[in-house]
């Protein structure tokens, strides 16, 4: 079953907590900057190949370690004591009573350590909200924490520039390429009761190579194609619809090539549902094809 993008939120309980994370990237940030105007040139002017070696070898991973390698001599009889224990090891019977002791002393520090963790955890996070999701420091790294009073009123300029963006969105209403046109017809018949998924977009992409190369459009296009007439589909649908003829207009025979491609991509996932053949049959209507193109494509 195919997910969106609101799927995947509903199963959050908001962004509200993730907001100290941009304190923590704040501060992140500013200690950043001061230590590469300020401590790492320092670092730098005391630094050699001889104390960068020796800091590798007091790192605490690889120090204990050594202490319990072959590097450290006292711990020799260590790998004596362990060959002896290897060599004498055996089974012990299922009645001794330090195994029944074993495991009650194995349950009461796991329980102890797992208490331990959730009182440790515990403590991390209320630290961390403490320090970063303290107000004082929000606006202290410049960070404004203060909630909107609401959305605020669309402004004139909002309004022209919405205005103006319409009025060049209808100007392409009736004028396009025969790529416009196809996809205007793919678009209005897929855009009900069905993904557009990487089947048709496949089937749509394998079409188009087929074509001569002076004739075929780059992905380039075809995406700017498709951003247009779902633009315009959604602004106006009847008008966008209307307007088909003035896109496919090299006569019956593109027509039916238009009509022929929309329903194999339209198809690609699967049989048309009865409300994408009537969608079809209206584009064949609007086009004026004849009943021809029904019995071509069908």
């Amino acid at each position: 079953m195919p997910r969106t993008v609101d799927d995947i939120l509903a199963l959050d309980d908001g962004r509200k907590d993730e907001r100290a994370f941009e304190v923590v990237k704040r501060v992140s940030e500013i200690n950043q900057g001061l230590y590469d105007s300020f401590a790492s040139p320092v670092v730098k002017s005391l630094s050699s190949e001889w104390t960068a070696s020796a800091i590798r070898a007091l790192n605490p991973a690889r120090v204990e370690r050594y202490l319990f390698s072959d590097f450290n001599p006292w711990a020799q009889w260590v790998k004596a004591m362990a060959e002896g224990v290897r060599a004498n090891r055996r089974p012990i019977a299922a009645d001794n009573p330090f195994v029944g002791l074993e495991r009650q002393v194995s349950h009461s520090i796991e329980r102890s350590l797992d208490a331990y963790r959730d009182l440790r955890d515990d403590l991390y996070e209320r630290t961390f909200n403490a320090i970063y999701g303290s107000p004082w420091l929000a606006a202290a790294v410049g960070l404004n924490r203060v909630p909107r009073r609401g959305p605020q009123a669309p402004t004139w300029e909002y309004e022209e520039l919405k205005r103006l963006k319409r009025l060049m969105a209808e100007s392409h209403m009736e004028k396009g390429t025969a790529l416009d046109g196809w996809v205007r017809i793919v678009l209005y018949v897929t855009r009900e009761g069905r993904v557009f998924d990487e089947r048709a977009y496949n089937l749509a992409r394998r079409m188009i190579d087929e074509l001569e190369p002076t004739a075929r459009p780059s992905l380039d296009e075809l995406k700017g194609a498709v951003k247009r007439q779902a633009f315009l589909l959604a602004l106006d649908e009847e008008r966008a619809i209307a307007a088909l003829p003035k896109l496919l207009t090299q006569g019956g025979r593109q027509r039916r090539e238009a009509l022929e491609g929309a329903r194999l991509v339209a198809g690609a996932a699967g049989p048309l549902s009865d409300d994408q053949e009537s969608r079809l049959r209206r584009i064949e209507r609007v086009l004026g094809a004849g009943a021809a193109v029904l019995e071509t494509i069908a």
